[in-house]
């Protein structure tokens, strides 16, 4: 992608998914950061997102979307956290709510401690 001017909270976007070693290696991954990210513009906190509904992963329903979409029904998994580069960026899908985002957010703190 050459230009990340605006990509910020709640895109989605479609980038190389480090977790995979085949050759289809891109998924989906919703921003969770905002502009105070020390390298924002170049580089993002995310989450992958997957079609595969999993314990704990939250859908992303038609609600969800602000703009653009996905085709299928896809679950946000606040487990599996990248961070992807700019170079690693094909395209943006869309975005999400903040709402959305700061659920997101929240389920990501559990995993780590920050509920406590």
């Amino acid at each position: 992608m050459d230009d990340a001017a605006g990509i910020g909270r709640g895109h989605v976007l479609w980038a190389a998914d480090p977790f995979k070693r085949a050759a289809d290696t891109e998924r989906p991954f919703v921003v969770l950061n905002d502009e105070t990210h020390p390298f924002s513009g170049e580089q993002w906190i995310a989450t992958a997102v997957s079609t595969t509904p999993r314990p704990h992963a939250l859908e992303i329903t038609e609600q969800n979307w602000t703009h653009g979409t996905l085709p299928q029904r896809n679950h946000a998994y606040p487990w599996a956290i990248v961070s992807p580069r700019i170079e690693t960026i094909e395209y943006v899908i869309g975005s999400v709510t903040n709402r959305f985002v700061d659920e997101l957010v929240t389920e990501v703190g559990s995993y780590i401690g920050l509920d406590e």
